[in-house]
């Protein structure tokens, strides 16, 4: 983490600077051992947060075109926002499931059946921001050591509506892989043509992972039955963009909203194999768009979380996040319609609520062992049904976990 704290603070001060009232490109950006850090930094990063919280728990409008708020308060989408988004992603990446040794790390260093001998890993990031999709790519890479730095190349494109998220992304990106990677052939692609505008183009070139953080719910797909008119056009085209036997990874917030984003896409993307968060093809039982219960995730952020302790202290930011909410949702691009390597198909079940309250018309499961009021936990079966169980006797097991099944005889 701490070598990623170091690229984010330099890549961003060695391209801005304040000026008056707003960060302010530079002329031209300032080497990483040359970068002045201000002596206010954190009041400033501070009052850019505030700004961007005020916005995300209201004036949602604002997201559309280039009025996009992030645009006019970078310093605190990076020190706070960015972060938080790239651990969303970062968590899908280790969660998925990978072939490993027994004793642990990947077989051959690197998953071997994902890339060809010899060809590049090539990433396609929509929506990129400043780069937080790409980063979590990066971080899990450098995860990797010296398999992944043996790779002939990694290409990311990245892809948004303005070239200042993409300029931002592209120092992030190349400041932390000097950094974290130093073997690494890294190769950037940017277009800031807008997501839907790129992918209405033609492209040839395939990628080993297609993904996007929290860019579904700004084109608002809504859900299975009532999509709008952009869900099959835009899912198609990610769809194509994806090798053989890649991986296309969608990553939204923890809201019904964005669960509902991520069903759509779950429904147009069928049958490709899926490999989070269930691995069963039917449609979700949880789906129901008057539901209050939906599935995501919920992650306890790291003891000082990296800049929060800096922004609280010497910011004077009065608020904070201890855990992050998020949904998710990963297919590999199988045409065979099967799981194939470097990823196994998981058997058991998936925790996916925290605990609930039993409801006085819905019981527990009969003949599970614990069963009866109190609290229960929802499980989402490889059959693509829920089922309810008693919260007793599966403690320890959280949102997101899985649950092997005992096999019978």
């Amino acid at each position: 983490m701490q070598a990623l704290m170091e690229a984010l603070e330099l890549a961003f001060l060695g391209r801005y600077e304040w000026h008056g009232k707003h960060w302010q490109r530079r002329k031209e950006e300032v080497r990483p051992g040359a970068v002045e850090v201000p002596a206010n930094l954190w009041r400033l990063a501070t009052r850019d947060v505030k700004a961007l919280h005020a916005v995300y728990t209201g004036q949602r409008r604002e997201f559309r075109g280039q009025r996009n708020p992030i645009h006019r308060h970078l310093g605190g989408y990076q020190f706070y926002y960015l972060p938080r988004n790239l651990f969303r992603t970062y968590h899908v990446l280790q969660s998925l499931p990978w072939q490993r040794h027994p004793g642990g790390g990947f077989a051959g260093g690197f998953p071997r059946g994902w890339i060809g001998e010899g060809e590049p890993f090539r990433v396609l990031d929509l929506g990129c921001g400043s780069g937080a999709f790409s980063l979590a790519v990066l971080a899990w890479l450098a995860g990797l050591n010296a398999a992944a730095a043996a790779l002939p190349e990694v290409q990311f494109t990245l892809v948004d509506q303005a070239r200042a998220l993409t300029g931002m992304a592209e120092a992030n990106l190349a400041t932390f892989a000097a950094r974290a990677l130093p073997g690494l052939r890294l190769r950037i692609r940017s277009h800031a043509e807008g997501v839907e505008g790129f992918l209405n183009r033609s492209g040839a070139t395939r990628h080993t992972l297609v993904g996007a953080a929290m860019m579904l719910n700004e084109l608002r797909l809504l859900g299975p039955r009532r999509q709008s008119a952009r869900a099959p056009a835009t899912l198609d085209a990610i769809r194509r963009r994806a090798a053989e036997g890649g991986v296309i990874l969608l990553v939204e917030p923890g809201t019904q909203q964005g669960y509902l984003n991520l069903m759509a896409a779950r429904e147009r993307l069928a049958p490709l194999p899926i490999l989070y968060p269930c691995p069963h093809r039917g449609p979700c039982p949880l789906f129901d768009p008057e539901a209050s219960r939906w599935c995501h995730a919920t992650l306890a952020l790291p003891r000082g979380f990296f800049f929060d302790s800096r922004l609280k202290g010497e910011g004077g930011l009065g608020f904070g996040m201890s855990e992050l909410n998020m949904g998710a949702l990963a297919v590999q691009a199988a045409e065979s319609g099967r799981v194939a390597a470097p990823f196994i198909h998981r058997k058991g079940s998936r925790v996916v609520s925290d605990a609930l309250p039993a409801r006085p018309n819905r019981r527990a499961v009969p003949g599970r062992a614990g069963a009866g009021p109190g609290q229960v936990v929802l499980l989402c079966t490889p059959q693509g049904r829920i089922d309810e169980r008693s919260r007793e006797g599966l403690r320890g097991l959280f949102r997101g976990a899985w649950l092997e099944e005992p096999r019978k005889g």
